[in-house]
């Protein structure tokens, strides 16, 4: 809870307790409790998913198509506002050439990679059938009630820590390791994951809808997702094994280690980087059952008031 907890900053060697409810620090030294204001519009970018597998791999291709002919960027790798992803981390090993295209100085993928490309463009999309498509809209998509925030858990802000570090103009380095963010001007344009938006476009939304929903298509797609998901996360442990000695450390502590380095970028859709599927964090409430019969096939928490999502 953010009215109660505490949380403890190192600086230069002197750890300091900031009482929880806190939103921002100023330049002078100073906390806040109300939302920061931003001077900046929120842009639609338009998002291109490529799931490497075996056939790419073979064929070696190193042009990629973005989606729309994108704006000029100066300062940005490419000359033009293209952000460049692979699985989750942002390269500058490609060129913009024409038409909506960027090509790769050379083919490094493997098979199961994912590159991700945004892309923001005042022409829009080249083509509505293409695979690039819109964003949602930030009010659309996070807070969309427009909620004062009291209660939070880490999946939540590390991503949307770890989103606003990356994703600032010249960051290098990792987002949660050694990074240059402190030495950076910092802007709200890339904290978007955590907000509280001024519009409110839901009813627009639904008024502008008319598609048909079915179920047995969501239920297919949230599988879809859970698939990716979960081949994501033992892609993720295995790579992990590779660089430790699993001797070492408790399994609680490697998983939880994974588990960061898995929601810390974006997966296809996003459907399952905070739903808990496997939760983690140090702010929990722990109960036991010990199960001395073959009969008990069940167990029904004490307190399930707080259990916003199933686990899995």
């Amino acid at each position: 809870c953010l009215e109660t907890n505490r949380t403890i900053f190192t600086e230069n060697g002197v750890k300091t307790e900031v009482a929880g409810y806190y939103y921002y620090k100023t330049t002078d030294g100073k906390y806040h409790n109300n939302w920061l204001s931003s001077n900046e519009k929120s842009k639609q970018p338009i998002k291109t998913y490529y799931y490497i597998d075996r056939f790419d791999v073979n064929d070696e291709n190193l042009i990629y198509f973005v989606g729309c002919l994108p704006d000029v960027k100066l300062g940005s790798p490419s000359g033009y506002d293209i952000v460049v992803e692979r699985n989750g981390k942002i390269v500058s090993d490609y060129t913009y050439t024409e038409r909506g295209l960027i090509q790769f100085d050379s083919f490094t993928f493997e098979e199961n990679d994912v590159i991700e490309v945004t892309a923001y463009s005042k022409t829009g999309l080249i083509s509505e059938r293409s695979i690039s498509k819109y964003e949602m809209p930030i009010s659309w998509d996070r807070n969309t009630e427009k909620l004062d925030i009291s209660t939070i858990s880490e999946p939540e802000y590390l991503t949307h820590f770890s989103n606003y570090m990356k994703y600032t103009q010249d960051f290098s380095g990792e987002s949660l390791g050694s990074n240059n963010f402190k030495d950076l001007e910092k802007t709200t344009s890339s904290a978007t994951d955590i907000i509280k938006t001024d519009e409110n476009l839901i009813l627009g939304a639904f008024l502008l809808g008319d598609k048909p929903h079915n179920i047995l298509d969501a239920i297919e797609f949230n599988h879809k997702e859970y698939i990716r998901y979960k081949n994501r996360l033992k892609s993720e442990i295995a790579k992990y094994l590779d660089t430790v000695n699993p001797d070492d450390y408790s399994n609680e502590f490697i998983l939880e280690k994974v588990l960061r380095n898995v929601i810390a970028y974006s997966l296809g859709n996003d459907v399952f980087q905070q739903s808990y599927v496997i939760p983690f964090g140090d702010n929990y409430v722990k109960e036991e059952k010990i199960i001395n019969s073959l009969n008990n096939t069940s167990y029904t928490l004490s307190n399930i008031s707080k259990l916003l999502n199933n686990f899995w």
